[in-house]
């Protein structure tokens, strides 16, 4: 018995040969994957996009290998976070989402927030300065220069570790150190002072830059205390944690 196409009417032999006319023909939106057949272009895609069978990009226009690979396109290209299922119109607002939202994964050294699997490449794509004392990241080199300096009492030029940032500012002046400088990492400042102290209050005046970054990461900026302990010279590591916070700025 033959079969009639109701859209083209038209008659075809078997089933085979009506499916091929759907397929093929100009005439219809035809699913070949679900045998179905649409009205418009617009319905079958709206099909696609909704279908778990299908992997389709409702934004491209594209069909993807797997819906792990249509989720990948859509984090690389059309700003989608994958844990709240949504999109956003720019890369800022899902910058902002990703912020606002503390279940996502974010970078300590640079406060990057991200996807699960970008936070990975971040880490792998971008060497964050480490500090050999503490093992602590840093956004930059010059960020971590500070922390050394304040957070342990080193001496970039030397090499050397002293017993407190009294002690350091006295190596500092030196002759050997005339006139040593030390330039604080803020992006907007690059002041530069005689003593790692007046760096220290600096930072405590509340109006550079890495103030703030030390504020949201809930650090207190405070006065170094001096270590009593005794050590066995002045250029030997430290195994002990340092008093002084003030420069976990990258935190």
């Amino acid at each position: 018995m033959a079969i009639r196409c109701r859209t083209c009417n038209e008659s075809f032999p078997t089933e085979e040969d009506y499916g091929l006319h759907k397929r093929d023909s100009p005439s219809h939106t035809y699913c070949w994957h679900c045998d179905e057949d649409f009205r418009s272009l617009a319905s079958l895609e709206e099909h696609y996009a909704q279908s778990s069978r299908h992997a389709f990009c409702q934004y491209c226009k594209k069909h993807m290998q797997s819906l792990r690979k249509l989720e990948d396109h859509w984090e690389d290209c059309h700003h989608w976070c994958a844990s709240h299922e949504k999109f956003f119109q720019g890369e800022s607002d899902l910058a902002g989402h990703y912020e606002e939202h503390p279940d996502h994964p974010y970078c300590d050294a640079c406060g990057c927030c991200c996807s699960e699997t970008d936070i990975y490449e971040h880490y792998d794509n971008t060497k964050h300065p480490e500090c050999d004392e503490c093992d602590q990241l840093f956004a930059t080199q010059a960020l971590l220069n500070t922390h050394m300096l304040i957070a342990h009492n080193h001496c970039p030029q030397c090499n050397l570790f002293f017993r407190s940032i009294s002690h350091l500012d006295t190596h500092f002046a030196s002759r050997r150190h005339q006139p040593a400088l030390v330039t604080c990492p803020g992006d907007d400042c690059g002041r530069s002072f005689h003593k790692a102290s007046d760096l220290l209050q600096h930072f405590q005046s509340e109006t550079c830059l890495p103030y703030t970054k030390l504020e949201r990461a809930g650090i207190v900026v405070e006065s170094p205390r001096e270590d009593s302990s005794p050590r066995s010279s002045s250029s030997s590591r430290t195994s002990s944690p340092q008093q002084s916070l003030p420069a976990h700025i990258a935190s």
